[in-house]
């Protein structure tokens, strides 16, 4: 019944949303659905502790086959651009306007691109590039649900969105993704947990070219760090962080990392300092990200200016 209210209201619907209290479930998706589908992923356990066996388990399995659909009509190539576009756009809304309205763009896409996956047909390139899509908007509606408060909408996407990821076999995104989980976990209250998740992340990338990307994960690595008062491991990784990012060509990140750059590494830096106590670091760091960003990222450029404050306060 979870799985048909997912599908009909296109958001994740849980056992445990329909039935408090229920006994806990450790049903596993069949084995079409775990190779060709996300399209029943929402079903998936939301715990702290859940989140990271699923993290370790992409870690360790061997990667899916590759997804191929055989029955349906065939997915369009205007809509594998439609969906493409549609992901630049909805970033841009919530970089300069509402969350709540990005969101709710973001699931709606979601729904549409996970039924191009269940319901069409499609050789390997283009079930590769629909679950990439997949991932990507299930990564940014998890990260919106996330700041509005709505954590067990926010991790179910998240889930569905490493899924996908793994699907797709793109290890840089579902590492992405992951890293969007450890960074939360400060915030509710579990950096042990996070601390496990963007180790995880970033051993299932070592292997990967150095640049803005890398940078991202070991500045993630940070601020959870510095939320376990680990004071040393956060500057390793700052320094870590600022290295990769030196390496880093703009033009080339993917699409879903381009809002990141040296401003954003930096700033960053100073919001660790900042949770560690260290107040004159942590200005100087915020203050250089923050003449670093000019006009772009409003939303990023409140934030930072806000911890400046409080750096200058404390």
């Amino acid at each position: 019944m979870a799985e048909i209210l997912a599908e009909r209201l296109g958001e994740p619907i849980t056992v445990e949303a329909l039935w408090p209290g229920s006994p806990p479930t450790n049903r596993v998706l069949g084995r079409a659905a775990r190779i060709q589908t996300v399209s029943s992923v929402p079903s998936l356990p939301v715990a702290m502790a859940d989140l990271t066996n699923v993290a370790v388990a992409w870690l360790v399995e061997d990667e899916p086959a590759l997804p191929v659909r055989l029955y349906g009509d065939e997915v369009p190539e205007v809509a594998i651009q439609m969906l493409s576009a549609r992901l630049q756009q909805l970033r841009k809304v919530d970089e300069i306007s509402s969350t709540r309205l990005a969101m709710d763009w973001a699931l709606q896409d979601l729904q549409l691109a996970r039924k191009l996956a269940a319901d069409h047909a499609y050789d390997e390139p283009t079930g590769v590039q629909l679950h990439r899509l997949i991932a990507e908007l299930a990564q940014l509606a998890g990260w919106l649900a996330a700041e509005l408060g709505l954590l067990r909408l926010a991790r179910s996407c998240l889930l569905t969105g490493l899924a996908a990821a793994r699907i797709a076999r793109d290890r840089s995104l579902a590492a992405y993704i992951l890293s969007g989980m450890s960074y939360r976990s400060i915030w509710e209250g579990e950096p042990e947990a996070g601390l496990r998740l963007i180790r995880i992340a970033r051993k299932g990338t070592d292997r990967d070219d150095r640049g803005i990307h890398q940078a991202l994960l070991a500045t993630r690595e940070a601020r959870v760090r510095a939320a376990l008062g680990d004071r040393a491991g956060c500057e390793h990784a700052i320094a870590e962080a600022a290295e990769l990012s030196l390496d880093a060509e703009p033009a080339s990140a993917k699409p879903w990392v381009q809002w990141v750059n040296r401003a954003v590494i930096l700033a960053d830096a100073g919001r660790s300092w900042l949770e560690l106590g260290c107040f004159r670091r942590a200005e100087s760091y915020l203050a250089h990200g923050l003449a670093l960003f000019g006009d772009c990222q409003p939303r990023n450029r409140m934030l930072h200016a806000a911890s400046l404050a409080e750096a200058r306060l404390g």
